[in-house]
């Protein structure tokens, strides 16, 4: 019988990390060079796409920045990684 103490049986998938890969999934600006048209919150639209492509057909910047508002209930988090990401201003270690 296979034992299951060593937890061998089970791997935790590689995310790609880093805001770059935010940046890429959210769609935003930075990882579209030369897009014709940027929205307000530095989402670019599907068809002026001109890097990696994400999942999204329309911005989900607000929805992500209420989640997380709510994870950390209330308390600002601009200043965070993920804030400056979500606010549209790249990480100078990524992007330097």
């Amino acid at each position: 019988m296979r034992s299951f103490s060593d937890l061998v049986f089970y791997s935790i998938p590689t995310l790609p990390t880093g805001s770059w890969s935010i940046c890429a999934l959210l769609a935003l600006h930075m990882v579209h060079p030369g897009a014709e048209q940027i929205e307000v919150d530095g989402f670019i639209p599907l068809k002026y796409h001109t890097g990696e492509t994400s999942p999204f057909t329309t911005s989900k910047i607000a929805l992500f920045k209420k989640l997380i508002g709510l994870q950390r209930k209330g308390m600002a988090y601009g200043g965070m990684d993920l804030g400056q990401v979500l606010d549209a201003c790249p990480l100078s270690s990524d992007f330097a």
